[in-house]
C-alpha cells in the first residue's frame, strides 16, 4: 500500500496496486446528465483515479499547466471536460485577474474555489451557449472519448477571440520502452488493442495536428513528455511519477474490461487483466507512454 498526496491540497489518495482490481462494475456511478454520453464513472474510485493522473503529469511537466504561448494577460479561459476542476482552480490561482470557467458533465468540483474559477454543467457535444470571446480553450484526457472531437474544436474555433490559442493534452496509448523491455507481445499492447471498440478516438494524441489543420487552426504545434508507468525508475520523482500512472491505469483497466460488449470481451479477459497488473509490477520492464499536446491558434483576422 502507498499512499499519494496532492501538492499543496489537503486530498490524500491511498490505493493498492493489487487492491484497485477488487472494485466491482456495479460499484460505480455515472453522470446524470446526458446519461450514457462519457464512458467513465463519476464516483470516488473515478475522482481519485483522475487526481492521481493529474499529479502525475503535473509533476513530469514540471507543474506546467499549458504550453501554448499564451503570456501573461489572459482574460477569459475555458477548461473543457474540466472533471474535478483541479486544473482550472490551478489556473484561477495563476492568473488571479482572468475569469476561468470549467465545463463538465458531472458537478464534482469543490465548492471553495478561487473567486474568479465558475463550473457549469454542460455538455460540449451540444451547441455552445457561453460567450464567444475566450482567450485560451484547454482540455485534458477528453478527446479520445468524444465522438467528434473535431466538432468540439470547431466550437472551440468559433468561440475563440482572433489570436486565442486551443490546446488538447491527451495520454497517449501506445505504450513503449528506451531499452526494448516492452515487447510486441505485451499484454498491456493487447488490451489497447480491445479499446478500440469502445474508444471512438483511441489515436487522437497522433493526429490532433491535423484535424485542427483542417478547421483553420495556425501555428500548430505539439510537444510530447514521457511518462514513466510503474514502480521502475531509479530516480525518486520518477518512480513517484510511475507509481501514480500505474495506479490509474489499474483503475481504467477495471472500469473499461467490464464495458467491453460481450460479444468483444475476451473468454480469458480476467487472465488477460492478471498478466496486465504483473507486468506493471515487473521493475524489469521499463514501461513508457507520453502525454501529448497539441495547440492550434485561432488567426488575428479569423
Amino acid at each position: 500500500m502507498f499512499m499519494i498526496m496532492g501538492e499543496g491540497r489537503s486530498m490524500v489518495h491511498s490505493f493498492s496496486l493489487v487492491d484497485a482490481q477488487l472494485n466491482k462494475p456495479t460499484w460505480h456511478k455515472y453522470h446524470g446528465y446526458q446519461q450514457g454520453k462519457y464512458l467513465l464513472p463519476n464516483d470516488d474510485i473515478e475522482q481519485g483515479r483522475e487526481a492521481i493522473q493529474y499529479d502525475g503529469t503535473q509533476l513530469v511537466m514540471g507543474g506546467a499547466l499549458y504550453h501554448s504561448p499564451i503570456g501573461p494577460s489572459l482574460r477569459k479561459v475555458l477548461d473543457i471536460g474540466t472533471g474535478l476542476g483541479t486544473w482550472a482552480i490551478d489556473m484561477g490561482d495563476h492568473f488571479p485577474e482572468a475569469k476561468v470557467l470549467g465545463l463538465d458533465l458531472s458537478p464534482i468540483q469543490p465548492s471553495y474555489v478561487p473567486s474568479n474559477v465558475d463550473f457549469q454543467v454542460d455538455d460540449v457535444e451540444l451547441d455552445w451557449v457561453i460567450d464567444s470571446d475566450w482567450d485560451f480553450i484547454h482540455m485534458r484526457n477528453v478527446a479520445r472519448f468524444l465522438k467528434k472531437p473535431s466538432e468540439v474544436l470547431e466550437r472551440a474555433f468559433q468561440h475563440l477571440q482572433p489570436g486565442g490559442w486551443v490546446e488538447m493534452q491527451d495520454v497517449s496509448m501506445d505504450y513503449y520502452s528506451d531499452d526494448g523491455t516492452l515487447t510486441d507481445d505485451c499484454p498491456i499492447h493487447e488490451w489497447f488493442r480491445l479499446m478500440h471498440t469502445i474508444w471512438p478516438n483511441y489515436d487522437i494524441a497522433k493526429r490532433g495536428g491535423q484535424v485542427m489543420e483542417d478547421i483553420g487552426y495556425v501555428n500548430v504545434h505539439s510537444k510530447a513528455v514521457g511518462l514513466p508507468v510503474g514502480p521502475w525508475p531509479k530516480d525518486p520523482e520518477q518512480r513517484t511519477v510511475g507509481l501514480r500512472m500505474a495506479t490509474a491505469f489499474l483503475v481504467i483497466l477495471e472500469t473499461c474490461s467490464a464495458l467491453l460488449p460481450q460479444d468483444q470481451r475476451p473468454a480469458d479477459i480476467e487472465v488477460l487483466s492478471a498478466r496486465i497488473r504483473e507486468t506493471l509490477r515487473n521493475n524489469k520492464i521499463h514501461k513508457m507512454t507520453k502525454i501529448c499536446a497539441w495547440m492550434g491558434q485561432k488567426p488575428l483576422d479569423g
